[in-house]
Formats: C-alpha cells, structure tokens, sequence
C-alpha cells in the first residue's frame, strides 16, 4: 500500500512540474518578445505558476509523510 501511494504523489508530482515548465516556458515567451500588451496573460502564467508550486509543494510533503510513517 504505501508503494502505491508514493508512486501517486510522485506521480501528481511530475505531472506538476511538467505544467509548472510549461507555464514558465509561456512567460519567457511573453517576456522575451516584450510584448506587453499581453500583460494579462503574463498575469495570469504567473498565478497558475504559483498555484502549481503549491501543489507540488503538498506533493513533496505527502511523500515525506508517506517515508516517514
């Protein structure tokens, strides 16, 4: 059982940072190309960004949790 759930949040855990690279790669593009006009958007790479840090953050202290019971 505790194999299973650390291969889910490992699992949780890739699929974040994969959206988290993907959201960065978006903002370089924005800021790269200095195209300001699409603040909003940069805006809003940013927050998604921040919420996915988080998830991966609880992902990393579930295993933690999982290792440490």
């Amino acid at each position: 059982m505790t194999k299973e759930r650390i291969l889910e949040a490992v699992t949780g855990l890739l699929i974040s940072k994969i959206q988290f690279d993907a959201r960065f790669e978006a903002i370089d593009k924005i800021i790269q190309a200095e195209e300001w006009e699409k603040f909003e958007e940069f805006r809003t790479s940013v927050q998604r960004s921040i919420v996915i840090t988080a998830k991966m953050q609880a992902r990393l202290l579930e295993i933690k949790d999982i290792i440490d019971d």
